[in-house]
């Protein structure tokens, strides 16, 4: 363990130490006018995080930038897999606490089950706002940005903590092409892979005339496991399918159409669930307790960390659909562009097993009762209610380079959003023989739905008083009309409605001291739109939906970016503090009849602050790196609104502590070293490596709610063609099996009792990568 830990700090900290020892190698910086942009070199890296092309290092904002290679040799295919790449961001995906990704900025996101939540992350897809009805895995993508701290001057819908921005493979009008990926493992695979996945991804460029293109592309993500049954050792399948068509046409120099669709289904079993994680005696021997169908070998369930095993009889069914388009017209004035984006999104959910999802754990005792006993159980919905979004834009830019720079326009969007109620998570009902059961924990959805709009003004600008200084101000006026309603479980039904004007804001100053090297500093206001929550669980019939009010950020910042290893790569160095007005935050804790009771509130005095590093572009000729470092305190408040200590669910004192899915210190890297091997061959050998400080996972004090300190590593090895044309490699993920959960809950009212979730991420992975292109 100590050599691996080792060879964590080793990977995580190389980019580091190579800007130490190669900086000096640095050549001056070009003049102005002398230089072309290259979208390859690290200082003249174009991004649109201003809603405009513009190198990297004249944004005023601190941005991670991940490619289309970094993408493939660290296998990200889903929103999630993107926590490995950035310091800054973490994505929670659990089962109904995945608005908007469920990802979190500096230590700020939105966790909730909530059906009137809007993110606090927004996800946005080549120009188009996912708002919460976002695209879950990523192919055929050209380069990732992550924005940190509102984002609302300019993106508006739920971008309060920051924005992760997508620009996929746009379609070429020359020449027919075409690439594919194929990441397989298996179950076992060289004698340690904890579940088996198999993943092909592709794109197809089919140029149609002179002036349109055609690129189509898709993924098939084939996953068993790591859950397992232990009734027969079968490992729950997850499937997920997408596609995407983007139409390019430019019929004039001036005017250019972008049509884009897609479609992504999901089927088999449902995502990762609740296994027992510790265990009291009698609960243990309950979980020992398992049996086989005929013919088949049982495996007794052990509450471990690592424990993935559970026992059913029945297999639980889950799946869904979403689907959207866009259409883009962009037109060229010379001064500006004129650019009008409307897209509309669906997201439906398809029918679950109606009597019983799960039953992850059949605890049988001898002589079996006469009713099977059940320990996990879950009622899915008959007739899943779609989500839809549709939204509206229009914006007029100035040419890039101006002495005013300014974007300005108008933003329409409409969400409806149903559920159909239902029992939807269940994690228990323990029958011992002469005893009453014991139900562990039961949460239950009521019928509702939501409808909220939102009408918007927005502008942005930077005068630059000089050819180094520029002065950055904006701002958005937002209109939003949120209404909803909702059946208590007697069946009363309650409706609310909410009308609410905000007005949120960007100021900065900005200084290039030359080609190479820019400063800046902004203080912004963001918005989150407020939404109705729920009555708690036992609240008598007919009580009325509670209004959460927006929240609200102040953040400032302050940063340095400068071009290293002649203008290869880039270091971008930022300081930041933001204060929270009205956060929007949920506890859950468990009844004393078994029921899983989630309450959201206003939290006045959460604080993020802290400071950020992040190195990205080649450094050699032969070594690229990304790499970054945040130290990050997000904390509750010291004191609650009564002046006492800020008390958790279960009133333990959480002062000051932590924010739950933020770790405080976080390290992730990215490195390959490429050598060439003959005339024809070169071989790559890549490694990552992701560090968190001890991170809690609910709003205690308890221990058993947070996990320790831990690195995750992994890499390749493999060769290539001199032209890049293929690629094979064998790849592990999770060197160390580190089972790092994505969910711990208190989910059991004995003490002692303690559930987890664990994903793909939580167990290691040994396979083979292969890529074609044509």
């Amino acid at each position: 363990m100590y050599n691996v830990k080792l060879f964590g700090l080793a990977t995580g900290c190389c980019s580091f130490l190579a800007l130490a020892t190669a900086a000096h190698a640095q050549q001056p910086a070009q003049t102005a006018g002398a230089e072309a942009v290259d979208t390859e070199t690290g200082a003249d890296i174009v991004v649109t995080a201003q809603k405009r092309e513009q190198r990297i290092l004249d944004v005023p904002a601190s941005v991670s930038v991940i490619d289309d290679r970094q993408l493939a040799r660290q296998q990200v295919n889903t929103l999630a897999d993107l926590s490995r790449t950035t310091p800054s961001l973490e994505i929670n995906q659990a089962p109904g606490q995945n608005l908007g990704g469920g990802g979190q900025i500096r230590g700020l996101g939105t966790q909730t089950f909530g059906i009137g939540a809007s993110a606090a992350v927004g996800v946005v897809v080549d120009g188009v706002s996912q708002g919460s009805v976002n695209i879950s895995q990523l192919f055929d993508v050209q380069r990732v940005e992550v924005l940190k701290g509102p984002q609302g001057t300019l993106f508006g819908l739920t971008t309060s903590a920051g924005v992760i921005n997508i620009t996929t493979k746009a379609p070429s009008f020359t020449e027919f092409s075409g690439q594919v990926r194929a990441q397989l493992s298996d179950e076992g695979f060289a004698g340690s892979t904890g579940y088996g996945q198999q993943v092909i991804s592709g794109g197809l460029n089919i140029p149609i005339s002179s002036i349109a293109g055609l690129r189509l592309s898709g993924i098939v993500d084939l996953r068993q496991g790591p859950g397992r049954n232990a009734l027969d050792g079968s490992l729950d399948a997850h499937n997920g399918y997408s596609a995407r068509a983007r139409l390019l046409i430019a019929p004039t120099e001036a005017l250019q159409i972008d049509l884009n669709a897609d479609f992504n289904r999901t089927t088999g079993g449902y995502d990762d669930f609740f296994t027992v994680r510790s265990a009291t005696p009698s609960f243990a021997t309950a979980l020992a307790n398992c049996r086989p169908a005929p013919g088949a070998t049982a495996t007794p369930v052990v509450a471990s960390p690592g424990n993935r095993d559970y026992c059913s009889t029945i297999e639980g069914r889950s799946g869904g659909e979403n689907f959207g388009g866009s259409a883009t017209i962009a037109y060229d004035f010379g001064s500006s562009t004129l650019t009008s984006i409307t897209a509309a999104r669906r997201q439906r959910s398809a029918p679950n097993t109606v009597e019983d999802v799960f039953r992850l754990t059949n605890a049988f005792f001898a002589p079996p009762p006469a009713v099977a006993p059940t320990l996990v159980q879950s009622v899915g919905t008959p007739d899943p209610k779609p989500t839809d979004l549709f939204t509206q834009e229009f914006r007029v830019a100035s040419r890039t380079g101006a002495r005013l720079e300014y974007t300005v326009g108008v933003f329409y969007s409409s969400l409806k959003s149903t559920t159909a109620g239902g029992a939807q998570l269940v994690i228990g009902d323990v029958f011992a023989l002469g005893a009453p059961p014991l139900v562990l924990v039961r949460n239950i959805s009521t019928p509702g739905g939501t409808r909220d709009t939102q009408h918007a003004v927005f502008g942005q600008a930077t005068y630059h008083v000089t050819d180094r200084l520029g002065v950055i101000a904006g701002g958005r006026y937002t209109r939003e009309n949120l209404s909803q309603y909702s059946f208590d479980p007697a069946g009363v039904r309650s409706a609310s409605r909410s009308k609410i004007d905000n007005t949120s804001w960007r100021f900065g100053l900005q200084y290039e001291m030359d080609r190479a090297l820019t400063t800046y500093a902004t203080v912004a206001r963001g918005y989150k739109g407020a939404q109705f929550a729920t009555p708690p669980v036992g609240s008598p019939p007919g009580t009325p939906n509670t209004l959460i009010n927006p929240e609200i950020p102040t953040a400032y910042e302050i940063g340095l970016k400068t071009a290293l290893f002649d203008r290869r790569a880039v270091l971008d160095v930022s300081a930041f503090y933001t204060t929270v007005d009205g956060y929007q935050g949920q506890t859950c804790s468990t009844q004393a009849t078994g029921l899983l009771s989630c309450t959201t509130t206003n939290i006045d005095g959460i604080k993020s602050k802290g400071i950020e590093a992040n190195l990205f572009g080649q450094v050699t000729k032969n070594l690229t790196i990304n790499a970054g470092l945040i130290y990050n305190p997000a904390t509750y408040p010291k004191r609650s609104v009564t002046g006492g200590p800020y008390l958790a669910s279960d009133q333990t004192d959480i002062s000051g502590a932590q924010l739950v899915n933020s770790p405080r210190w976080k390290f992730a890297s990215s490195a390959e070293y490429s050598q060439p091997l003959s005339s024809a061959l070169q071989g790559f050998l890549s490694a990552d490596a992701v560090y968190r400080s001890r991170t809690p996972y609910a709003a205690s004090s308890d221990p058993m709610l947070s996990y320790r300190a831990n690195w995750i590593v992994g890499g390749r090895l493999g060769i290539r063609d001199a032209n890049d044309r293929w690629s094979a490699a064998v790849f592990v993920r999770n060197l160390t099996n580190e089972h790092q959960p994505f969910l711990l809950q208190a989910a059991f009212p004995n003490a002692g009792n303690y559930g987890q979730m664990l994903g793909a991420q939580s167990f290691r992975s040994v396979g083979l990568n292969l890529e074609g292109r044509f």
